[in-house]
């Protein structure tokens, strides 16, 4: 094609000025209408081969070519180098310019391309049967799925326990059939959200789905982020569009995804703000409208918090635009633990500014922070602490019973964990090592009636598996990282032995059951430690054991010589493989303890350490690499690219 055009360039060199760009700009024409079939967007005949059940990506460039019909091309450095007064590579004659409407970039040509991406959005809707066996099969989690988009349930008749299921059906409708496609796009991923929380044992085959729910990311979510991502005009238009931002953070997060998590909720606070949704209310207004925008902001504020201090990374908003005035005067009559969580958003604002500030990582800090997490704590009554779900209880009534308190429990791991793992050596930090030591046992407990075998409150949740396997792994740490004269009381040993193989035992059942990739992955490390204090591999060659937990560490564990023989001989060869607990005279082999077994490089420690903060476990671990991992990856594929570097 290049060889054309020059050819025809050559044989007019004799021509004036004027005519060669003439004859330019028609070869050029030539060129852009033989490319033209190759960038075809919805209205092409090419989607009929692209319509099976089984394609997934084209839904993607649907939107996509619907957006920008020549974004194939448009940047091409060839066709850049023709854009002059003369010639222009839109595919339009430049002397023969029309109103601005008309422009494909101008107010009329935005509102074609957004329709014909409404019609691909659409098209993704189920039918009304199918949307009615999904929401009868889901009606235990509706409780859950109602506070994420709480304008849908506006005239819709439910209890706690009950919901007008054909209602709810008839409003799902009404909005898939907007003509906003913001409105469309938001729905989906509602949609999408509630296709994640159905019970395990759901059969798929009583609807027609094109999809399954482990390709809800391509199939729903990557759509409308095309859709978001392509046009700031839409992605700035409103409420709904930052809601719809908000979303796909949540199911990013519920995926095992927090990078791209923490991305797509950053952009969705960017455009809050453009659109104003963080200006202080000099009072709370009645207007359903308003609470909505103060609690879509409150939402993202928070789950910014989250994920920033999951990944290590600083939050977005600073305190002095966002402080403790916000929080106490929020007004009554919302969910009593929507103060708390917000406290607990500040606190872990502190958290991450001590980590990322080399000045705070001090024990006096961290002992600070504490307190303030005590009061956090107090702002619920002692009889919520000490409440658990009965039989009767309904999973929404569980939830927003346990979810507050696993997140507050993991918070507390999280501070604590750096001094935690310096008290092996030290014993003044031991009131960290405490305090972790609680939370991540009252994490484990939280997690188990998340995943009751009988009624599960959760059903897809990465994020949930990874943090309650993080907090057992400090277990881990404590039991087999102590120092040879740390002795330990034989009843809490055994305890602690006993929340770790039940553990793996649900690890191993959620990755059956749930097809989870990371309970998958959290099991193999859990059954390794378990065998490697179980047996000796001396014989073998094996002298240690590495393992990579991402957002956590890279541990290594070293076979004992007298613990593991003791404890081999009084453990059943059957055990690692029924993960049944093991015999009450393992709880006292730590009368042979030559410890430590296992030392860590953790992801939390910030480099350079203060004057307080020296020696801590990780010093020298760079783990930047890993800021984009997914939980769902291979974790070990850090271990081996690292010992490649």
């Amino acid at each position: 094609m290049v060889g054309q055009i020059l050819h025809k360039l050559d044989t007019k060199a004799g021509s004036n000025q004027e005519s060669s760009e003439r004859d330019a700009a028609e070869a050029l024409r030539s060129l852009q209408s033989e490319l033209v079939p190759l960038s075809t967007g919805l209205s092409g005949g090419s989607t009929n081969a692209r319509s099976s059940k089984v394609e997934i990506a084209p839904l993607s460039d649907l939107v996509d070519s619907a957006l920008h019909p020549g974004n194939y091309f448009k940047n091409s450095p060839l066709l850049s180098l023709f854009d002059n007064a003369v010639l222009s590579h839109s595919g339009q004659d430049s002397s023969k310019t029309g109103p601005p409407n008309s422009s494909p970039n101008g107010p009329q040509g935005s509102k074609h391309k957004t329709s014909q991406a409404l019609r691909a959005l659409q098209a993704l809707v189920p039918s009304a049967d199918d949307l009615t066996v999904i929401l009868r099969g889901s009606e235990a989690s509706l409780p859950l799925w109602a506070t994420v988009m709480p304008e849908l349930m506006d005239g819709v008749n439910c209890t706690p326990d009950k919901f007008d299921i054909e209602a709810l059906r008839d409003k799902l409708l009404q909005a898939f059939g907007s003509n906003d496609a913001v409105v469309v796009a938001k729905t989906l991923l509602t949609f999408a959200l509630l296709l994640q929380q159905l019970p395990v044992k759901f059969d798929f085959s009583r609807v027609n789905l094109r999809v399954s729910p482990e390709a809800l990311e391509d199939y729903y979510v990557r759509p409308v982020e095309t859709l978001l991502a392509s046009d700031e005009g839409l992605a700035s238009s409103g409420v709904d569009a930052v809601a719809c931002m908000g979303l796909q953070s949540k199911i990013y997060l519920n995926l095992g995804k927090p990078g791209k998590a923490w991305l797509v909720n950053r952009r969705a606070m960017a455009f809050a703000q453009l659109i104003g949704m963080h200006h202080r209310q000099t009072g709370h207004s009645s207007d359903k409208n308003s609470a909505r925008k103060h609690n879509l902001w409150l939402g993202i504020w928070q789950h910014d918090r989250i994920c920033s201090l999951i990944l290590g990374l600083p939050y977005s908003i600073p305190e002095a635009h966002f402080g403790l005035s916000d929080i106490n005067s929020e007004p009554a009559g919302g969910p009593p633990t929507k103060r708390f969580t917000l406290m607990l958003g500040l606190v872990t604002g502190r958290i991450i500014d001590r980590n990322h500030c080399p000045t705070n990582m001090t024990f006096a800090r961290t002992l600070e922070i504490d307190q303030e997490l005590e009061r956090t704590k107090e702002s619920m009554p002692k009889e919520w602490w000490e409440s658990s779900p009965g039989p009767e209880s309904s999973v929404g009534a569980t939830f927003e019973l346990c979810v507050g308190k696993f997140w507050y429990h993991n918070v507390r791991k999280i501070l604590h964990l750096p001094f935690m793992l310096k008290s092996f050596t030290d014993r003044r930090y031991e009131y960290s090592k405490v305090a972790a030591l609680e939370s991540s046992r009252e994490l484990a407990k939280h997690y188990e009636i998340f995943r009751d075998p009988v009624m599960p409150i959760l059903s897809m949740c990465d994020i949930i598996d990874f943090e309650a396997f993080t907090g057992v792994m400090v277990l881990v740490l404590h039991l087999l990282g102590r120092s040879p004269n740390c002795t330990l009381d034989p009843e809490q040993e055994r305890c602690d032995w006993d929340i770790i193989y039940t553990m793996t035992r649900t690890m191993k059942r959620v990755s059956t059951e749930m097809n989870s990739t990371v309970a998958a992955q959290a099991f193999r490390i859990l059954e390794d430690f378990g065998q490697a204090r179980n047996s000796d591999c001396r014989s073998s060659g094996n002298d240690s054991y590495e393992a990579v937990i991402p957002y956590f560490g890279k541990l290594r564990l070293r076979r004992g010589q007298n613990f593991p023989q003791t404890a081999a001989s009084t453990v059943s060869p059957a055990y690692s493989n029924q993960l049944q607990t093991p015999p009450d005279s393992i709880s006292t082999a730590s009368e042979l303890y030559e410890g430590p077994l296992v030392s860590i490089d953790s992801y939390f420690q910030p480099l350079p350490f203060s004057e307080d903060a020296q020696n801590l476990p990780g010093m020298g671990a760079d783990w930047t690499s890993m800021i984009n991992m997914d939980l769902r990856d291979d974790w070990s594929w850090f271990l081996n690219g690292a010992e490649n570097v």
